[in-house]
């Protein structure tokens, strides 16, 4: 995101700060939550590894590749977005987007099948690490507490349009989960 916000926008999209800060809040409590997962139930149906296969194949490759695309281009939309009103509130736009995106696209990561099939929120440990999250992202885009991070508060519009933007995670990759069956 950052190499393609300084190609495009000539500046970096979010600084180091916001960056360390999206990491702790989406990856931390998340990934701990990943290992406290109920196996599915086609887990033992399945055939297993050889010794010789790879754990990600080129399909593994090709579909993280494409969401961590996606990913990229909707934060930049939402910068884009931004940068027509200030610096500040694209920033602020991206940030909100980036961490809301990560934070609901655990929930696509749990299982190779849909998550409208599946039930999404039977592992409380990751609902209430992705509540939290969304919490703080929102506490730090609504309150003069994001000033310390180079944030600023945002408006209704702008709040609605980074979580439109972020909430599509859900759909592009549910539409890659699709496709690739």
């Amino acid at each position: 995101i950052i190499f393609f916000g300084v190609c495009i926008f000539a500046q970096p999209v979010l600084a180091a700060v916001q960056l360390v800060l999206l990491n702790l809040l989406t990856d931390c409590a998340p990934a701990i939550s990943f290992s406290m997962e109920n196996a599915e139930n086609s887990v033992m149906k399945s055939k297993s590894f050889s010794k010789v296969s790879k754990i990600l194949d080129l399909k593994a490759i090709l579909s993280l590749l494409l969401q961590s695309l996606f990913i990229a281009v909707i934060t930049l939309i939402s910068y884009a977005i931004g940068n027509g009103q200030s610096l500040v509130v694209a920033t602020t736009m991206a940030f909100a987007t980036l961490g809301v995106a990560q934070a609901l696209h655990c929930f696509n990561s749990k299982s190779v099948g849909t998550i409208f099939t599946k039930e999404i929120f039977c592992n409380s440990f990751m609902n209430k690490a992705v509540f939290v999250t969304l919490f703080v992202i929102l506490f730090l885009v609504l309150t003069p507490v994001g000033f310390t991070f180079g944030l600023t508060i945002l408006n209704g519009w702008q709040l609605t349009v980074s979580f439109v933007l972020a909430v599509l995670v859900l759909t592009f990759t549910e539409l890659l989960k699709f496709l690739s069956k």
